[in-house]
């Protein structure tokens, strides 16, 4: 098929059913052979005119996220500590409740240990479960303890004495240790024991027993022993403070020493004893459990100065994302609140009680920030 178009004419020859088609102009112009092969010519030239990004450019683009970086990882930062606290918080609640349910479940006292960090005594990262053995009352049915001084209450330097038969009590000093409580013919106040051999005890106000001829049966109540249960560890970077943490408005009970502080449950549910090392404290009031960062664990002095406030070593007590955990000792009951941080205004030198007092406002009456 020939046809003529503008002059020029054109040859279409068809090499075959599949075979790319061929068009041959003739005439004034130079002979052209076009090839159809399904390429976009289009595409092609758009490729070659396409341009690269610019070195300034670049530059611009990374300096506008280092700036968003920048602003953005210090909040995020804070953030997760914040949210670490909070955790921590809920950790601590859970397994106070669960010592509250093991001593619903084995009958006798159950609580937790807060083991003192080495390096930061005032401060414990790990809990242990502690139990009360059953109560030690001699080898066999019917062992007894002759009493032999009632001592002067009050005064350690003027114990009461006991003497034990070696056949019915023999393991007593395997079993028993100084700081355990004794009671005489299962009656009467509590004593402590002083001393094993000779065997001493004291009592801080009651009168000492009546001094027996004869034996009579006793009871003696061990201090609590780590149990079986699995420990609790804090979250990285969370403690509990035991600097700041007490029973009632002001009370630091656990501030000093090297010695465990132990919270003891009773079988139906409320606060029985409170450890202090060896010594066993009646609870007076509401306990008070800080839960706050690593690194700002101090105690407080008194009075509390500025430079005391400003140490970076000291911001637990004015850090408001730090909380309260709060255990009513009549009750039982384990609740968390928000820390209240620093009296406003604040008037420096202030009282270490002032200053606790208003951290813990919100755990003492029970309100959130705001009064909500």
């Amino acid at each position: 098929e020939r046809r003529r178009l503008n002059s020029h004419e054109f040859s279409y020859v068809s090499t075959g059913r599949l075979a790319p088609h061929r068009y041959v102009a003739t005439g004034r112009l130079a002979p052209h052979r076009y090839h159809h092969r399904y390429i976009s010519t289009v595409a092609a030239q758009h490729a070659r005119l396409r341009r690269g990004t610019t070195l300034i450019e670049l530059l611009v683009v990374v300096m506008v996220v280092v700036v968003l970086l920048a602003i953005a990882i210090p909040a995020v930062k804070f953030a997760l500590e914040d949210q670490k606290v909070r955790e921590a918080s809920r950790l601590v609640n859970a397994y106070l409740a669960s010592a509250q349910a093991r001593a619903a479940e084995l009958g006798r006292p159950v609580g937790v240990r807060f083991e003192r960090d080495p390096n930061e005594p005032g401060q414990s990262i790990q809990l242990f479960m502690a139990e009360v053995p059953p109560p030690y009352s001699g080898d066999v049915l019917g062992a007894t303890v002759a009493v032999t001084a009632s001592g002067t209450p009050g005064n350690p330097l003027n114990p009461g004495t006991a003497t034990f038969n070696a056949l019915t009590s023999g393991s007593l000093t395997s079993l028993v240790n100084t700081g355990d409580l004794i009671r005489f013919d299962y009656k009467g106040p509590w004593y402590k024991i002083q001393k094993m051999s000779p065997f001493e005890f004291t009592h801080a106000s009651a009168p000492g027993p009546p001094v027996t001829g004869q034996g009579v049966p006793y009871q003696i109540i061990r201090q609590p022993m780590r149990s079986s249960v699995a420990s609790m560890e804090m979250p990285v970077q969370t403690v509990v403070d035991l600097t700041l943490s007490g029973m009632g408005v002001t009370g630091v009970d656990f501030a000093s020493g090297t010695s465990q502080a132990i919270i003891m449950f009773h079988p139906g549910g409320a606060v029985e004893r409170v450890y202090s090392g060896t010594t066993a404290i009646s609870p007076t009031g509401t306990i008070h459990l800080f839960v706050g960062r690593a690194g700002k664990v101090a105690a407080l002095p008194d009075p509390v100065t500025i430079t005391t406030l400003i140490t970076p070593d000291a911001a637990n007590v004015a850090d408001e994302t730090n909380l309260w955990v709060s255990i009513n000792h009549r009750t039982g009951t384990v609740t968390s609140t928000e820390n209240a941080g620093l009296p406003i205004p604040l008037s420096l030198p202030a009282t270490r009680n002032s200053v606790i007092a208003n951290a813990r406002k919100f755990a003492v009456t029970g309100e959130a920030k705001g009064g909500r």
